[in-house]
């Protein structure tokens, strides 16, 4: 019976070891550009010591679901990168949160209205002439923005050497 379960879990962790590799082998699918970039990536990221934060999964692979991502909506997408930094996480998260709906934001339509107007008059008295020449502008600006279900694809997380939390966020959005 030992020698039974055995070889199960040897066949297990083979089966759990193809598995893995299988999915990082995904990385094929990403078109040379972005393959370079996101190994690039990687290795500043290993190097400045960030970590996933909020997914069991390993940097590598998540990263290359966001760059997957990229591929597959084409030039359709727009990625972007929010930050924060601050003494407790979850304030670092919402700082990044907030930075990257900021952006998000800015990048829609806005709309910008602007109104002129030239009032002028002229007045006689004997044989002098009054003119009078009044010019208003106004302009208004107005933007008008609903984000919903602003969601991450991959969120990192660091400590920096003076103690405080920095968290960066990856998101793809369509237009």
């Amino acid at each position: 019976m030992k020698s039974l379960l055995k070889k199960t879990s040897w066949l297990l962790l083979i089966l759990w070891c193809v598995g893995t590799l299988t999915a990082q082998a995904g990385d094929g699918k990403l078109s040379k550009e972005l393959q370079k970039a996101y190994k690039k990536e990687c290795k500043e990221l290993k190097k400045e010591g960030w970590k996933v934060y909020d997914n069991p999964l390993a940097l590598d692979a998540a990263l290359l679901k966001y760059y997957q991502k990229l591929e597959q909506d084409g030039g359709q997408a727009q990625h972007i990168v929010g930050t924060g930094q601050a003494k407790k996480v979850n304030t670092a998260y919402t700082k990044a949160r907030t930075s990257a709906m900021a952006q998000l934001a800015s990048m829609r339509e806005s709309q910008v209205e602007a109104l002129v107007s030239i009032e002028m008059s002229n007045s006689e008295r004997g044989d002098s002439v009054t003119s009078r020449k009044d010019v208003e502008s106004q302009i208004r600006s107005r933007v008008e923005q609903t984000i919903k279900s602003l969601a991450p694809l991959v969120t990192l997380c660091r400590t920096l050497p003076d103690g405080m939390n920095e968290i960066r966020m990856y998101y793809v959005v369509k237009f």
